[in-house]
């Protein structure tokens, strides 16, 4: 049996729980839910991406230790800046 598709935006949820009735604490409750979710999910894309550029920059370093004409490269640039 296949899953109903979960909701992906704030007015979708509502639509889905329209059919209770909410209380005023109710939809504070589910607001504040709703923020809470929003944002450790854009913590965790936050946290993915600067991990992401943490392993780019290891990269880039071990290829400049190994190899002399880049590391020159990128100090030049640097003094540039």
């Amino acid at each position: 049996m296949a899953r109903k598709p979960r909701p992906k935006t704030k007015s979708q949820m509502r639509k889905k729980v329209e059919e209770l009735v909410l209380t005023e604490e109710d939809e504070k409750i589910l607001d504040k839910v709703w923020d809470e979710m929003r944002r450790e999910i854009l913590e965790r894309r936050k946290r993915k991406e600067r991990e992401e550029r943490r392993k780019k920059a290891r990269q880039i370093l071990a290829l400049a230790r190994e190899n002399p004409e880049l590391r020159n490269a990128i100090f030049k640039e640097k003094k540039g800046d």
